[in-house]
């Protein structure tokens, strides 16, 4: 599997009311299950610096025929 963009910054100019959108592709080589990862981190980055704020994550399964 292939993912074309790994990693994208998102900047709302400090607009909390702005929403943000962010969207890759992911190639896939073979048939099968495939999990994906996703998660977004505030600029506090990985784990909030001890804090565990503010992230978020999610889970996607592909089925590829």
């Amino acid at each position: 599997m292939k993912i074309a963009e790994e990693s994208i910054s998102l900047e709302n100019g400090g607009d909390a009311k702005k929403c943000l959108e962010a969207k890759t592709t992911a190639t896939f080589s073979a048939p099968g299950t495939y999990w994906l990862r996703a998660q977004v981190n505030d600029n506090s980055g990985n784990g909030g610096g001890g804090d565990q704020c503010c992230w978020t994550s999610a889970h996607i399964v592909v089925n590829v025929k």
